[in-house]
């Protein structure tokens, strides 16, 4: 059972940096789509039990898609096939496994192209999500330089860091158009570590103490300034402004930084594979 970690004005709802070319804000443009998705790679944390972890990518339409679970002694634990939609996309569910500190390896393969994952965790998955309150980051703290060369020592807290800079999007896509993290997910590092949300990452350090460190934690920063609209899928806007006990505005001008279903377009649909423990929501305040 989890100890409650309080932290002010958040919500929680349990359940190397490289910059983005010059674009049109409003052009449709999104990642390549490659046979394992942008939105994971070596070193992520996978949800651990009751949930059903995942693992998705695109290979082409009716192919074979072949997973395998190597464990830290090279024996493969498990191993599955699933096969690609018409539309090229697979996605492949584990049986649910329980929180490990040991590290695993995930090997994909079809059509001839195999990848990789490796140092893999089962442990607790976090979203993290909110406007600039949750963007501050951790280098930007009191007493920084103590929280950072603490994150440093945190090799079971993995983080990633999905797209500051979506664009518009008409309708959601299937995939990030970048990541911060090369590979997408890492332990603390001194040159990305700085730039994570303070709250996020305090939210997962403190969970992870009172956790007594037996449960590794993923943390997803996933955080943009707009509007509530631009959080809300476009089912979701539609059915606000007809029924919201305060209607949600029906003219949203196209601006980057305020119109309907931004983020839900174009960072939270591509997650949505992703599962997770649960969300902590840090926006707008009183």
């Amino acid at each position: 059972m989890y100890t409650r970690v309080k932290i002010l004005l958040v919500a929680v709802f349990i359940g190397s940096s490289v910059c983005p070319e010059p674009i049109d804000p409003f052009k449709a443009t999104v990642g390549p789509r490659g046979l394992v998705s942008n939105a994971l790679s070596s070193n992520m944390v996978l949800q651990r039990s009751p949930h059903r972890a995942n693992v998705w990518g695109w290979a082409k339409p009716s192919a074979t898609v072949t997973v395998q679970l190597i464990d830290d002694q090279s024996h493969t634990i498990h191993k599955g096939t699933t096969v690609a939609v018409e539309d090229g996309r697979w996605q492949y569910s584990f049986p649910p496994r329980p929180a490990d500190l040991r590290e695993y390896t995930i090997v994909i393969s079809a059509g001839g192209e195999t990848a990789r994952l490796t140092k893999v965790l089962f442990g607790d998955v976090f979203m993290c999500s909110g406007q600039s309150n949750m963007q501050y980051s951790l280098s930007m703290i009191d007493n920084s330089t103590m929280h950072i060369e603490d994150a440093l020592a945190q090799n079971l807290i993995r983080i990633f860091k999905a797209d500051r800079n979506p664009v518009y999007m008409d309708d959601p896509v299937d995939e990030l158009r970048f990541v911060y993290f090369h590979p997408a997910w890492s332990w603390p590092k001194p040159d990305i570590i700085t730039s994570f949300s303070a709250v996020c990452w305090l939210f997962g350090r403190n969970l992870f103490t009172a956790l007594e460190g037996r449960i590794p934690i993923g943390l997803v920063d996933a955080a943009f300034t707009t509007q509530i609209e631009g959080y809300l899928s476009p089912e979701a806007y539609q059915q606000c402004i007809q029924y919201g006990p305060v209607p949600c505005y029906s003219n949203i001008p196209k601006t980057v930084h305020g119109n309907s279903s931004l983020v839900w377009n174009s960072v939270f649909h591509p997650l949505l594979p992703m599962a997770s423990r649960g969300f902590v929501l840090y926006k707008g305040e009183a």
